[in-house]
């Protein structure tokens, strides 16, 4: 009995230095524009969806310096004994605005990935949203160095899109390249008199509006490019 009772609290202690240690693993890393006076006033934790459900852990933390805010990403993954810090991020972020994450996938490999609120424009008809991919082979997340508005993923065009409203709209089919999202195709849409206009982009940036003659053979672009 006696050497039962020294077993238990032997492994009360095991238990309690092991959680201490991922603990100080998970917050010893931090961005070097954290101050410890800055106030946290929002966190989203994900661990049951992102990236490898059950493996992956994302944590969104929203901090307030005077006017300013920002948000600090940090993306773990599970090994054996503890949550490993993976990659680490720093963004600025309306003061205004909630983080209101949401999970999809973005590039249609299966593993689901994040995007949060960063601003809202347009009366609110841009939701301008950060996006994050999990990258499968990497074990890690790669956060878009921009936000873009009214962020979607179409599965027919394997491709992902953004619209920004105005007084008209334009709408961008986009291509993950890295850490950014490229556009490929730009339709500016008139309220005026209903038309459009479609402009080819190619990697380099340049560009080549298409004739209206020749919309039909982009159909299929131009039958999504509606809001």
């Amino acid at each position: 009995m006696k050497n039962n009772k020294i077993l238990t609290i032997s492994l009360i202690l095991i238990l309690q230095f092991v959680f201490n240690l991922s603990y100080a693993l998970e917050i010893k890393k931090i961005p070097k524009n954290f101050k410890p006076k800055d106030s946290l006033i929002e966190r989203e934790v994900e661990y049951k969806n992102i990236g490898r459900k059950g493996f992956n852990k994302i944590i969104i933390s929203r901090y307030q310096k005077d006017n300013n805010c920002y948000v600090i990403i940090q993306f773990y993954s599970k090994t054996k004994k503890w949550w490993k810090l993976k990659n680490t991020y720093s963004f600025e972020q309306d003061l205004s605005q909630n983080l209101n994450p949401e999970i999809a996938d973005f590039n249609n490999d299966g593993f689901l990935d994040i995007t949060y609120n960063t601003f809202r424009a347009a009366r609110g008809a841009n939701d301008v949203r950060r996006l994050c991919i999990y990258d499968k082979i990497k074990n890690e997340l790669i956060c878009m160095k921009e936000d873009n508005p009214n962020l979607q993923y179409n599965k027919e065009l394997k491709c992902i899109t953004s619209c920004a409203v105005h007084g008209g709209y334009t709408f961008y089919f986009l291509k993950i390249v890295g850490n950014q999202l490229n556009p490929f195709i730009r339709v500016d849409g008139y309220t005026q008199d209903n038309g459009k206009q479609l402009t080819l982009i190619n990697k380099n940036g340049k560009e080549r509006v298409i004739p209206k003659k020749e919309h039909y053979k982009w159909t299929k672009y131009l039958d999504v490019a509606e809001f």
